[in-house]
């Protein structure tokens, strides 16, 4: 034996594990290995999109999503949204320090749901266009009263007694109602339009008054046309459905304590509740 010859390193059991894994890599490519690989490289723009888009989403203030048309209707339904309106139930002055600037340069318009704002004293009486017992075919004062003040923000609130009025004419309220909304996109054309969806009376109102089996149609309906037409929908109904106690005696008009979440709404919806 020749004194300082080295043992022989035998390669032969990592050579056979190299093998065994190639063979394994052969077999996950073979059984669609690679389609996953593939499927992700295709994914990844859109996976970025949305990983941006929920970081934009996680850092706003909810009462700042703003809608446009149908499509964007779901961004009102978020829990949150409609909890932290609801958590201050019964606060008088819950915002009432805001109102007046958010809606300083916006217009209210409908009949006598809206006319109650006036008197809370929380918003500027110009930018509450409305009159008790109207609806759209006797809108025309509340019609040019927004004309002339030319706010850049207009929620039409329009609801109990075009139900009534209209009755199963579900179409031609929608004929009517878009005639105006078109009339007003021509003569404040720096304005975003909110349309409200009719909102729900209490159960025995309803129960009486057959023109409520119309009222998803209505719902339905006006929906399409402000998708059509390019404008705002949304419906206030969580508020009363989640308290439906709080209509007056005649079963049609909501109390006060609706009003503070209702504004507070609308302007979260538009972003007009901005900060002093």
């Amino acid at each position: 034996m020749q004194a300082g010859r080295k043992k022989r390193t035998d390669f032969r059991p990592a050579v056979l594990a190299l093998a065994v894994v190639f063979l394994l890599g052969i077999i996950f490519y073979c059984c669609g290995g690679l389609s996953v690989y593939h499927g992700s490289a295709a994914n990844d723009a859109e996976i970025s999109e949305g990983v941006s888009t929920l970081e934009q989403l996680s850092a706003r203030s909810p009462f700042n999503l703003k809608l446009s048309g149908l499509r964007k209707m779901a961004k009102a339904d978020i829990p949150a949204f409609k909890e932290e309106i609801l958590s201050h139930f019964g606060d008088y002055d819950y915002n009432s320090e805001n109102y007046r600037r958010w809606y300083s340069d916006a217009a209210i318009v409908g009949d006598s749901v809206a006319e109650a704002i006036r008197g809370f004293g929380w918003i500027n009486d110009a930018n509450i266009q409305s009159e008790v017992g109207i609806s759209l075919f006797s809108a025309e004062d509340v019609i040019q009263g927004t004309e002339r003040l030319q706010p850049t923000t207009i929620f039409m609130t329009f609801s109990g007694n075009d139900i009534k009025g209209y009755g199963a004419n579900v179409d031609v309220f929608i004929n009517d109602y878009t005639e105006i909304i078109t009339r007003l996109q021509n003569s404040v054309p720096q304005a975003e339009i909110f349309i409200q969806g009719i909102l729900p009376a209490s159960y025995e109102y309803m129960a009486a008054n057959d023109c409520y089996l119309y009222r998803d149609e209505y719902r339905e309906k006006m929906a399409v046309m402000c998708d059509e037409l390019g404008v705002n929908y949304y419906e206030a109904d969580f508020i009363l459905e989640e308290h439906p106690d709080i209509f007056a005696d005649d079963g049609l008009h909501p109390n006060w304590q609706f009003y503070p979440l209702w504004l507070t709404y609308m302007a979260g919806i538009a972003g007009i509740n901005t900060e002093e």
